[in-house]
């Protein structure tokens, strides 16, 4: 690992492309502006690409203009707020081999990680409940063996290695109720000289995993036919409830389920749709947020231009909206979740009753990538 000296304040405003800037200009109905001074939202934190082609981390308010941005050498994938310090870590994208420590109160870069010799990062990690550990999906490329990297986050030292349960491990998740780690295995075989190719669609064998912190190993584990659908991204709810989305492999033609669930000790499931409602989502999922409280799961599909809306209770499809580009998807509250795009939009949807939209601010010469994050309070 190799790391950084931290960059001041003011070398980081020199090298930011924004600032607080005026990069929107929304106009507030009364509705808004009462959600608006109501609405105690932290900022949000999210990966992105300028309109040059220049990558950023960017510290931004979903109501207003405000944007800060830390430049990046190559595109990143999701970013994970600290349980209880004003840090984050931003996991560069597959085959990416970088992690980026960052203060989003005083937007400032702490420390850049570099992967151990022969891996590389998947985009995503999570912190432990007590903030104490920082865990990351990886690739071992000679065996393409999946792996969770762990690393203590006073120093942000490595000090251990689990199997992650499978090949291509994805999207990762702490369980609300249980000292586990919830693991998306893809089942994609990747090396970083073949870039992004996939080596294996014919083989691939994805799967849901529960790693055992305690123990070190695979508790639980799940599988779905047909095998193409690769497990990707995930959330989890307060009550346990676990909601994957699916990026199918196979003939774009076929009709196959690309929202799961799962709960304690329950088979992997599909939530319901009919036919055109699993065709319209265009064979992949990009974002989930679950929101146990208004009993609602955000989803993005931002191939078909879509976020779609789930009712946890009878796991039905309670709306469809389209959006161009749709990318990440995070809850402000109880009530609010926050849905960012490719074309540089934040669009606040209230999802207690009906699910309806009530804000959007604009962020010009912006492309959000697909993961969404907001900081901690």
């Amino acid at each position: 690992m190799s790391f950084k000296q931290p960059i001041n304040r003011r070398t980081f405003l020199q090298n930011s492309l924004f600032g607080l800037s005026a990069f929107c200009s929304p106009t507030l109905s009364a509705t808004e502006q009462i959600l608006n001074k109501t609405t105690k939202t932290p900022p949000l934190l999210s990966a992105a690409k300028d309109n040059k082609g220049n990558y950023h981390i960017c510290i931004f308010s979903p109501w207003q203009s405000q944007l800060f941005s830390l430049p990046l050498p190559h595109r990143a994938h999701s970013i994970t707020p600290h349980p209880n310090q004003p840090i984050a870590v931003c996991v560069d994208r597959r085959p990416g081999r970088q992690l980026y420590i960052f203060d989003y109160q005083k937007h400032q870069l702490l420390q850049q990680l570099t992967a151990l010799p022969s891996h590389h990062f998947y985009g995503h990690g999570v912190f432990s409940h007590d903030g104490e550990y920082f865990f990351t999906t990886e690739q071992h490329w000679p065996t393409s063996r999946g792996q969770i990297g762990i690393y203590q986050t006073h120093n942000f030292k490595r000090v251990d290695t689990l199997s992650s349960g499978g090949i291509g491990p994805h999207e990762i998740r702490l369980h609300p109720q249980r000292n586990q780690l919830i693991i998306a295995n893809g089942g994609i075989q990747t090396h970083p000289d073949y870039d992004r190719r996939k080596l294996n669609i014919d083989t691939m064998e994805p799967n849901l995993s529960l790693i055992d912190l305690a123990k070190g190993d695979v508790q639980q584990q799940w599988t779905f036919n047909p095998k193409q659908l690769s497990i990707r991204h995930l959330d989890v709810g307060e009550d346990g409830l676990i909601i994957v989305g699916l990026q199918y492999q196979g003939d774009q033609s076929d009709i196959v389920p690309l929202v799961l669930y799962q709960q304690g000790n329950s088979e992997l499931q599909p939530m319901h749709t009919d036919e055109i409602g699993w065709l319209q989502l265009n064979q992949y999922i990009a974002s989930v947020c679950v929101m146990t409280r208004c009993n609602t799961a955000a989803i993005t599909a931002p191939r078909a231009n879509k976020v779609t809306f789930w009712d946890l209770k009878t796991k039905q499809l309670r709306k469809t909206i389209s959006l161009i580009d749709a990318a990440g998807a995070i809850a402000l509250n109880d009530q609010l979740c926050a849905i960012t795009t490719g074309t540089g939009e934040v669009h606040i949807f209230d999802c207690k009753s009906d699910i309806k939209k009530v804000h959007t601010t604009k962020y010009n010469n912006i492309a959000w990538d697909n993961h969404l994050n907001i900081a901690n309070a």
